[in-house]
């Protein structure tokens, strides 16, 4: 085998192995904690799953409801986290005191029983939709 053809060999492999990883993440349905009167910010809560071999990223998301989505754990500290890694054939259900989703600069108050949507992406920058009930 030529360089040329090992070389084009691993590309198409290293496609393969992010296509699959990609398709392989999925964030049920999840909940938002009400915020108190006046708050600009709200704490979602997930599950997320890696259904594939290699770890999995996932590295912003979106909201309509929020300027700004966060990733957070409580156990490194205030600051937002760059990214939820997710290990291969792992679950990851958030939690208020670990790893949890904070929705920053809410544009308008939220109501008890409505449904969000957040738009997470992964490291291939996929999307994957997920809606949370405010509770």
């Amino acid at each position: 085998m030529s360089g040329r053809t090992r070389v084009c060999g691993w590309a198409v492999a290293a496609l393969l192995a992010g296509a699959g990883a990609a398709q392989a993440q999925e964030v049920a349905a999840g909940t938002v904690l009400l915020p108190a009167a006046g708050d600009k910010g709200a704490v979602a809560l997930f599950t997320v799953r890696n259904a594939g071999m290699y770890v999995a990223y996932l590295m912003g998301a979106t909201s309509d409801v929020a300027g700004t989505v966060e990733f957070h754990d409580a156990t490194k500290g205030p600051e937002a986290q760059k990214y939820i890694a997710i290990e291969p054939d792992d679950v990851k259900a958030m939690d208020p005191k670990g790893l949890y989703v904070y929705l920053a600069d809410l544009k308008r108050p939220l109501r008890a029983g409505e449904t969000i949507t957040i738009v997470f992406t992964n490291e291939g920058e996929i999307p994957i939709t997920a809606t949370a009930v405010v509770k």
